[in-house]
Formats: C-alpha cells, sequence, structure tokens
C-alpha cells in the first residue's frame, strides 16, 4: 500500500484525511462500518484518473511525476494539498495522455478503503 493517511472520523458517511496541514474529505459509503481507527489506506490500481470529472465523489489534481515499472507506471499526484500515488498500464499513460504537470480528476470507490 502506497497511500495510507491519518484519519479523522466525520460521521458515518465519509472521513478526513490530514496530509501536509491539508483535510481531504473522503465518502466512504453511508452504510459503512468504520471500526475505531486512526488510519486509512488504499492501493494505487484502486485509483481511477480521468481527464474530466467523474460523476461520483472525485479530487483534483495535478500529475507531478510518472514512474516507469516494468509493466505498468506509478503516477505521483498533487490533489487538493494531498500526495496520492495512483498505478496505470503504459497503454493508458498513452491514450490518455498523461504527463506531470497534467490536470487530472481521481476518484477512490468507498469499498476499496481499508481502515485500521
Amino acid at each position: 500500500m502506497k497511500n495510507i493517511f491519518s484519519i479523522r472520523h466525520k460521521g458515518s458517511s465519509s472521513v478526513t484525511i490530514s496530509q501536509n496541514g491539508c483535510d481531504i474529505e473522503i465518502a466512504t459509503g453511508s452504510t459503512r462500518y468504520i471500526p475505531d481507527s486512526s488510519h486509512v489506506a488504499f492501493r494505487p490500481e484502486d485509483i481511477t484518473l480521468s481527464d474530466v470529472p467523474p460523476s461520483a465523489q472525485f479530487l483534483e489534481g495535478t500529475i507531478t511525476a510518472l514512474g516507469a515499472r516494468e509493466f505498468f507506471y506509478d503516477v505521483y499526484i498533487d490533489a487538493q494539498g494531498g500526495q496520492f500515488t495512483a498505478r496505470c498500464t503504459r497503454q493508458n499513460i498513452v491514450r490518455q495522455n498523461l504527463t506531470p504537470e497534467t490536470q487530472v480528476f481521481i476518484s477512490i470507490p468507498p469499498g476499496r478503503l481499508h481502515f485500521f
């Protein structure tokens, strides 16, 4: 897991990620049980990147760097003051023309959040 953040509970349907002095609210799903926890994590491959805002909850950000791996790329994103790592195939990088400084929208399915 590359995306691990301290959190504060915001009721039953969201949590607030605190990172670099910024607070980012993330939806958890209205019926999702959140244990008494202090961290949330999600996998880079669970982050969806888009050049248009998705219909569900999203964060707007800028790609800061690309890290080439054997079969995929790590995509480093600054979104609303938080640092996130997404993972994409080379085909997606080329198809979406993803480069540093590209503006993107990221979304994370609530079911992919891991609390501990």
